[in-house]
């Protein structure tokens, strides 16, 4: 029976596992706490990289404490062995007597079977706890199983009537130095972001991460296109730049193939508008700020050809939050 104090337990593997987004990709980001008599004897991430996993980790720690315990997870435990051991099997043998599980594993590798082999070793297993949000978290691990494409979230700075620079192109700085910072954080949770040739070509962007501490959660880069100038600074300052060519569709296929599930669009309004008109921006991540430019500025969306109000492109908010004297809010595609 679930109780106050797992999901308070929860809660905390979700903060753990939200540390690891954008460093464990391929693998989704698990946090694993083991409580026993309400103490905390254990706990573990995804390492970087995706190795080793986080219930194994929490194992270590717990030692013979696990014994009788009770594992939170956020993640249904792996059922299959590749480099390291299974997760189920792990948790098995460190004789744990009950595991609560936020959300089940799609992956056919585990799929059911990880919580099938807890079950039969007389652990009692609940799942369903805090499952919205620990789906949330590894949208872009669900999204690669479910749609074979990575999660794209386009990040937007506007003014207060959606435009992203004046007319003569000048955009700094639209919106404040604080969402600047936290434009950075997106970067740091994504495990790549993408432009487009123009953007590099205007702007030679370092697209890095600036916030003291997570200067080493920096996505790999993805540049659109074929110009690509030599100079550019994403070429040679020793980070992990792709060029990629191509339809859109080969683009999504290619950033798996890379190895990534979450990918951030910070290119212009072309990019950006591509990437919304085929339908494949799951989430976008809109600063505006509290100024008017005008008609006559650029606008962040372009023409999208759309004559019929029933075939408008539905967007529901997530959340949302004043930074600073900006305003931030996350939106998830219908």
């Amino acid at each position: 029976m679930i109780n106050k104090s797992d999901s308070s337990y929860m809660e905390y593997a979700l903060n753990l596992a939200n540390s690891k987004l954008g460093l464990v990709s391929p693998n989704p980001s698990v946090g694993c706490v083991i409580v026993k008599n309400d103490i905390i004897v254990g706990i573990g991430i995804t390492a970087n990289g995706g190795r080793p996993h986080a219930e194994t980790q929490a194992i270590a720690m717990a030692g013979k404490n696990a014994i009788g315990a009770t594992a939170y997870v956020t993640l249904e435990p792996c059922a299959h062995e590749t480099t390291t051991p299974s997760c189920a099997k792990e948790l098995v043998k460190a004789s744990i007597s009950r595991c609560v599980i936020a959300v089940k594993d799609i992956d056919s590798r585990t799929c059911g079977k990880g919580i099938k082999i807890l079950e039969q070793a007389g652990i009692k297993v609940e799942t369903g706890l805090l499952e919205k949000k620990a789906k949330s978290l590894n949208s872009g691990f669900f999204s690669v199983l479910e749609k074979k494409r990575p999660l794209f979230t386009a990040k937007i700075a506007t003014s207060l009537d959606g435009k992203i620079a004046l007319s003569n192109g000048m955009s700094k700085w639209i919106t404040s130095d604080l969402s600047r910072k936290y434009g950075h954080y997106l970067r740091a949770t994504h495990d790549c972001i993408l432009i487009g040739e123009n953007t590099l070509r205007l702007d030679n962007p370092t697209l890095d991460c600036r916030i003291n501490g997570m200067e080493n959660q920096s996505p790999a880069r993805i540049v659109l296109g074929n110009n690509i100038p030599k100079d550019s600074k994403i070429l040679n300052d020793g980070g992990i730049t792709h060029i990629i060519s191509g339809e859109l569709e080969k683009v999504s296929s290619k950033i798996i193939e890379l190895g990534y599930n979450s990918c951030l669009i910070e290119g212009g309004s072309n990019v950006i508008t591509k990437f919304i008109s085929a339908g494949l921006v799951d989430r976008l991540a809109v600063f505006s700020s509290p100024n008017i430019i005008g008609g006559d500025g650029l606008s962040c969306i372009k023409d999208l050809g759309i004559i019929d109000i029933n075939n408008i492109m539905k967007y529901k908010m997530l959340s949302s939050r004043e930074i600073g004297s900006d305003m931030f809010r996350l939106f998830e595609k219908e």
